[in-house]
């Protein structure tokens, strides 16, 4: 599969394989888009369109229009170039014939809405209509959806568990620094405060005495002052210490240790930096202990960057357990001896 796919929302690659299956005729992409959208649907082998429409506020909205019929996207450009978007009965009709949706479930939605229809929300949630009531044709068409879905999560987690790799293979480099510091130097210690660079994500936490972003609690757990931000006297603070410590182990787990991604269909935005991370997590599980925890991918972010706290432009905030994800790794304790 194309590396420019990698790249795209998951509902945008989602659409594509419908398309390029031609489950659905023809597909329409209203959110944001740009050269990196339109040349993954190009190595797709999909014809391509940009449509303009007008708002009610006289606007021009565009819309990015996608099938491997030609004469689809033709009759849509017709139909709707330069039109101001309604939702009338005869749009509704027109938009969900070109897209491939039943028409019994297109005049059940128009004239009354949301029905109970007796498919399983897991089914419902990945088609792009709501079915009418036991439809006999959605039934047939949902093993194609399920393919489509399927590849779709396939594909973005191959590149994830690329990426993941990558960084944990990026993650040993401090370790391997470390060592060879011990090794070469001893690693005298002589700071007696930290000296690392304040980050933008490093987030306060309560209870926190000596403001070394790491609860007091915590600290005795894991064998640390929580009078002295950096107990170890190495320049990094105690709380950002641990959290990269612990983001570096997630890299580069023990054999006991297996990791699954879980993709979701949106992204969070990091309150601080701007950066997008799928909105699913890492479940870790330790298979000696039989237990697990369930770890965001914007807590992953955070982490990184030293940080057991975090929050999302959308709202979304929360700190990691600390403690329970030492337990789950099987780290006594995560400082230098």
């Amino acid at each position: 599969m194309d590396i420019r796919l990698k790249n795209i929302e998951f509902d945008l690659l989602y659409l594509g394989l419908l398309t390029k299956k031609e489950t659905k005729p023809l597909s329409r992409w209203e959110r944001k888009f740009g050269p990196i959208e339109i040349e993954a649907l190009k190595s797709m082998g999909l014809k391509i369109r940009t449509i303009k429409r007008y708002l009610k506020s006289g606007r021009i909205f565009e819309e990015l229009i996608f099938s491997e019929n030609k004469e689809l996207i033709d009759v849509y450009a017709n139909a709707f170039m330069r039109k101001p978007i309604n939702n009338s009965y005869e749009t509704a009709l027109l938009e969900g014939k070109l897209f491939g949706y039943p028409e019994c479930c297109i005049r059940s939605f128009v004239t009354r809405g949301y029905l109970p229809n007796g498919f399983n929300m897991d089914d419902q949630q990945i088609l792009f209509h709501w079915a009418c009531p036991n439809c006999h044709v959605t039934a047939k068409l949902l093993p194609q959806y399920r393919s489509a879905y399927q590849e779709a999560r396939r594909i973005q987690v191959e590149y994830s568990l690329k990426k993941l790799k990558k960084k944990r293979i990026a993650g040993m480099i401090p370790l391997i620094g470390l060592a060879s510091c011990i090794l070469v130097i001893g690693c005298e210690h002589k700071s007696t405060t930290p000296s690392d660079k304040p980050d933008i994500h490093w987030i306060s936490v309560e209870n926190d005495l000596d403001k070394d972003y790491l609860k007091d609690k915590w600290e005795k757990h894991f064998g640390l002052d929580p009078s002295n931000p950096d107990t170890d006297r190495n320049g990094v603070l105690d709380g950002v210490q641990l959290a990269k410590r612990l983001w570096s182990k997630i890299q580069n787990p023990p054999e006991w240790i297996k990791i699954d991604d879980y993709l979701m269909r949106g992204l969070y935005a990091c309150s601080k930096c701007g950066k997008t991370v799928n909105m699913g997590f890492i479940e870790i599980t330790n298979t000696r202990k039989d237990a697990s925890i369930h770890i965001d991918y914007l807590s992953l972010h955070y982490m990184e960057h030293g940080s057991l706290a975090y929050k999302g432009k959308e709202g979304i905030s929360g700190i990691v357990d600390a403690i329970r994800l030492d337990s789950i790794l099987s780290l006594n304790s995560i400082l230098p001896q």
